[in-house]
C-alpha cells in the first residue's frame, strides 16, 4: 500500500472519530440545554399551578386523628382542634369586605381549614357547631339531604355531608363525617370573598399572579387530598 494511501486512510479514521466525538459533545450539550430550559420553565410557573404533594404528616393522640398535608401550610394545634393555613402578602380589605371595617391588611389568607373529632352523634355534632339549623332539616340521629343546602360528599373513605354557611362568597363551608366509636370529623373550610368569583375577576387575577398563591380550585384539591389521607386513631 502506498504511502499516500495509507494517509488518506488514517485521515478518513480521524476524521470519523472526531465526527463521533464531536456528535457526543453536541448530544450532551443539547441534553444540558433542554434540563436547563425545563428547570426555567417549571420555576416560573405559580406556585398554584402545581400539583400539590401532602410530604408532612400530622398525628395527634389525644384528638384521635391523622393526615397528610402540603409542607406549604401552616399548621396549630391545640387541645381540641386543629386549623391549617396559608397565606400571602397582598394588600386587602379582609376576607370578607363585608365586615364593614376600614382595616387594610398585608397578608391575605388564601386557605384555612379547621379539624375537630367531636363525641356524639351526627345529629349532636350539627346541632352544636350549626345551631341554626331547622329541625325539619333531620331525620333522627341524621341529616336530610336538601341540594344546594345540605349536598352529600365524599373524599377517600370518608363520607358525609357538606353544608354552606355564609352569603356572596363569605363564610365558610361545614363538612360531617361519621367516624368510628361515636365520633363526628367536623372540618370548617373558609371561603377567600376575592377568589369566590363574586368579585372582579381583575383582581381575582392579580391574587393569583403573585407566587404561591392558592386558587378556588387548588384550595378544593389540597383540601380533597387531606381528607383523603385522614385516619383514625
Amino acid at each position: 500500500m502506498s504511502e499516500r494511501l495509507k494517509s488518506l486512510l488514517l485521515i478518513l479514521i480521524f476524521t470519523l472519530l472526531a465526527s463521533g466525538l464531536t456528535l457526543a459533545i453536541l448530544s450532551q450539550i443539547q441534553a444540558y440545554r433542554d434540563s436547563q430550559v425545563y428547570l426555567a420553565t417549571e420555576a416560573a410557573l405559580p406556585l398554584h399551578r402545581v400539583v400539590s404533594k401532602a410530604n408532612k404528616l400530622f398525628s395527634s393522640p389525644d384528638l384521635g386523628l391523622s393526615f397528610q398535608y402540603p409542607a406549604s401550610l401552616v399548621l396549630a394545634e391545640t387541645a381540641t382542634s386543629v386549623e391549617l393555613s396559608h397565606k400571602i402578602q397582598f394588600k386587602n380589605d379582609g376576607e370578607c369586605n363585608m365586615k364593614g371595617d376600614t382595616v387594610t391588611y398585608d397578608y391575605l389568607t388564601d386557605f384555612r381549614a379547621g379539624f375537630r373529632v367531636f363525641t356524639g352523634s351526627m345529629a349532636q355534632a350539627v346541632k352544636y357547631f350549626s345551631p341554626y339549623m331547622p329541625l325539619e332539616n333531620f331525620d333522627g340521629e341524621n341529616l336530610k339531604y336538601s341540594p344546594g343546602f345540605i349536598d352529600a360528599f365524599a373524599a377517600g373513605k370518608l363520607k358525609g355531608y357538606a353544608i354552606y354557611e355564609g352569603a356572596e362568597g363569605c363564610g365558610h363551608t361545614i363538612y360531617y363525617f361519621p367516624a368510628d366509636n361515636g365520633r363526628v370529623l367536623v372540618v370548617e373550610n373558609a371561603m377567600v370573598q376575592q377568589l369566590s368569583g363574586i368579585v372582579s375577576s381583575d383582581l381575582e387575577k392579580q391574587i393569583l399572579a403573585v407566587p404561591g398563591a392558592i386558587s378556588r380550585q387548588k384550595n378544593a384539591e389540597i383540601l380533597h387530598e387531606i381528607l383523603e389521607s385522614i385516619r383514625f386513631n
